[in-house]
């Protein structure tokens, strides 16, 4: 029983320092515009619209930046355009793995959800809560079969360059990672 306690734990320490950020930004994104919406006399249809939208981009906004900044740190000492291409181009490639598929489901059930549920509810706030957290539910379900794809079979490194220096245990070039191997940031997809 101890070390499934432990192992709970680990696994929501990883979650946080994951998607912590990204879901605190979502969440006062989205309880803002719900709220602001339906404040001004809209109607549910419209704040639940908004709300979501609102949430998706902070998330994704949060996420793009996070990775962004990451991919840069492996190319602190080079510059010119093709070095900026490649920076956006695995921060893009990681993001479109790992969230592309929970995002396009996400686009239908969580407008869907914040509407029905307070709807059904007869209470905004009590209903916008279980709502957020039921199309949460849904949405991490895709989004970690994202990262473990991302994180098990993307190669290493695009052809032509050298494997992660920040993970000395990836495959080399074009060779698609271990269950275990890197931990760290990996490359996404060849270019």
């Amino acid at each position: 029983m101890h070390s499934a306690v432990k192992r709970a734990q680990r696994i929501s320490l990883f979650w946080l320092k994951i998607y912590g950020g990204p879901e605190l930004a979502g969440l006062l994104a989205a309880a803002t515009a719900f709220g602001i919406v339906h404040a001004s006399g809209g109607p549910l249809l419209g704040s639940a619209i908004l709300g979501s939208w609102a949430e998706d981009f902070a998330f994704v906004g949060y996420f793009a930046v996070r990775t962004v900044r990451e991919q840069s740190g492996h190319h602190d000492r080079r510059t010119g355009a093709r070095y900026y291409l490649l920076t956006f181009s695995l921060a893009f490639w990681s993001l479109l793995i790992e969230l592309g598929p929970a995002e396009a489901i996400d686009k239908f059930v969580r407008p869907a959800l914040l509407y029905e549920i307070p709807h059904g509810l007869h209470s905004l706030a009590i209903g916008f809560v279980v709502a957020k957290f039921s199309a949460d539910i849904v949405y991490y379900f895709f989004a970690y079969a994202g990262r473990t794809i991302r994180m098990r079979y993307v190669r290493s490194a695009p052809p032509g360059l050298p494997p992660c220096p920040l993970c000395p245990s990836a495959g080399t070039e074009g060779e698609p990672l271990s269950a275990t191997a890197g931990r760290g940031r990996p490359f996404p997809i060849a270019l």
